[in-house]
């Protein structure tokens, strides 16, 4: 079963007492990198973007600051995959509304304030993440998906293979409407929970679209004749008939496509 992952969050400032300091408030609940200066930031970011939930970004910073960090993060389109919050001593409505003008989220202003800056990090990743929720099974949806196994195959040990399973209904239009909306909500919501607590020991898992759903796990644990059987049970008093209609194998020395 997917285990639970402290999210993570990129503090951007060139003070290391700053740093020290927002690090010794959100450590207990959130992992943190650190980056003393804009490239360095960029830097961090273009290798695992998608592994933070958030970014604490100072906009006095020697070099690239932190204006220059969000132009280069709307160019790229980051700032739709990673909400920022801007931390500063100057508090002009000017200054902070053209931090708010190019993109960012929230705004917290020093001396740091622990309650603050713990609510208003919650509450913006609580709010962006909303977009990352599959609204049938409650759990990631595609967009989301996508985010976390990039984030595990960046994380990926050298001698670890995994694999992703790609599985759907079969004329679940037709069981749909032999069920209902709501009976066919349930199907999904009851599949969903069916990967997860598999012996597939999923890593990630998400419904991606309609009756699609995808998951990621070790090599080691893929068994073909209990795919087989996974794929072939009874819901209810209909036969729902699974099919996975392709695996694909991840390796660091190769990638290749094996249909079942």
């Amino acid at each position: 079963m997917k285990q639970t992952r402290k999210r993570r969050i990129l503090i951007m400032d060139d003070s290391e007492m700053n740093r020290e300091i927002l690090t010794g408030i959100l450590e207990d609940e959130y992992d943190i990198v650190e980056a003393e200066d804009g490239k360095k930031a960029i830097a961090i970011m273009e290798e695992g973007l998608y592994s933070f939930s958030i970014v604490l970004l100072d906009i006095t910073m020697p070099e690239l600051d932190g204006f220059g960090v969000l132009q280069v993060m709307q160019q790229r389109n980051w700032l739709k995959e990673l909400p920022v919050i801007i931390i500063s001593a100057e508090t002009s409505n000017e200054y902070i509304g053209h931090a708010y003008e190019m993109g960012v989220s929230d705004y917290f202003s020093r001396p740091f304030d622990a309650r603050i800056v713990n609510t208003r990090v919650r509450n913006t990743i609580a709010l962006f993440e909303r977009d990352y929720i599959d609204q049938v099974t409650g759990g990631d949806n595609r967009k989301e998906f996508i985010r976390r196994v990039s984030r595990s195959l960046k994380e990926m040990p050298a001698k670890t293979d995994y694999v992703l399973l790609f599985f759907n209904i079969k004329n679940f239009k037709a069981v749909n409407e032999l069920l209902g909306v709501g009976g066919g909500d349930k199907l999904l919501c009851w599949f969903y929970q069916r990967i997860i607590y598999s012996r597939f020991a999923p890593i990630d898992t998400s419904r991606i679209e309609s009756d699609h759903f995808a998951c990621l796990i070790e090599a080691r644990n893929l068994d073909y004749d209990y795919l087989t059987e996974f794929c072939n049970f009874n819901y209810g008093k209909e036969r729902c008939i699974f099919t996975v209609p392709v695996v694909f194998i991840i390796s660091r020395k190769m990638m290749c496509r094996s249909p079942v």
